[in-house]
């Protein structure tokens, strides 16, 4: 599906779709772009040609429930697809007086470009995030037993041997445990912790009743989870 964007809107745009400004701050004139869909992260190892660069975007975030990483990465993402991008690259990105600022350069890849670019991400690495707002507290995990302490707007890196059964666990008892064994090639996963959570379940022979959890964990996409490690700090 092609959509016609106008010059009125570009020159107008501070795209609120995530509830969140993003502005246009150089784009190539394309007369009827092709919307997009994906939004890959591009490596600072791989090179795009020069024809793939669509333009190039900024958007602020404030650490807030309003205004988080999150919602930064969505709006960037959605702008750019409707400019006929589904690459970005992070040209610059600023921390201060509590609020992030992130500046990308947007392309549009062929499907060959985006296979040759997988190569350059990292493998068999657990990513786990802390909060992705300033002002909460710092998540408590066990990586293989060990036990981690993530503070806000920082992450974790377990780099996992290759034949080695890695286990990520948060909640005790009741709370939940992730498991998965080293393999050559084997992509990174990027991992948040939820807390408490209570949800209805069926027993046996009928009997409604409720299951409780004192943890649990989320996957993060390949392209938020590189997008995060790029901008935020390293426990």
């Amino acid at each position: 599906m092609k959509r016609k964007i106008t010059l009125l809107s570009l020159l107008l745009i501070t795209f609120s779709g995530w509830a969140q400004q993003v502005t246009i701050l150089e784009q190539r004139e394309i007369p009827e772009p092709e919307e997009q869909e994906e939004f890959y992260y591009i490596p600072g190892e791989f090179a795009p040609v020069a024809e793939a660069w669509i333009g190039k975007l900024q958007s602020t975030c404030t650490h807030t429930k309003n205004a988080t990483l999150e919602d930064i990465f969505l709006s960037l993402w959605e702008t750019a697809n409707l400019l006929g991008a589904n690459a970005f690259f992070i040209e610059e990105y600023t921390h201060a007086q509590g609020n992030t600022s992130v500046t990308i350069a947007i392309f549009y890849l062929e499907e060959e470009e985006v296979e040759e670019m997988y190569e350059f991400y990292p493998t068999n690495t657990i990513y786990i995030f802390g909060e992705l707002k300033a002002d909460a507290k710092k998540k408590g995990v066990k990586v293989n037993k060990e036990k981690v302490e993530i503070e806000p707007l920082k992450y974790y890196a377990y780099q996992q041997p290759l034949n080695e059964k890695a286990t990520v666990s948060v909640g005790g008892m009741f709370g939940t445990k992730y498991i998965r064994k080293g393999e050559e090639g084997q992509p990174s996963v990027f991992l948040t912790l939820g807390g408490f959570s209570a949800a209805p379940a069926v027993g046996g022979g009928g009997s409604i009743g409720v299951n409780f959890s004192t943890g649990s964990i989320f996957p993060f996409s390949d392209n938020f989870g590189m997008f995060l490690i790029e901008i935020l700090e390293e426990e």
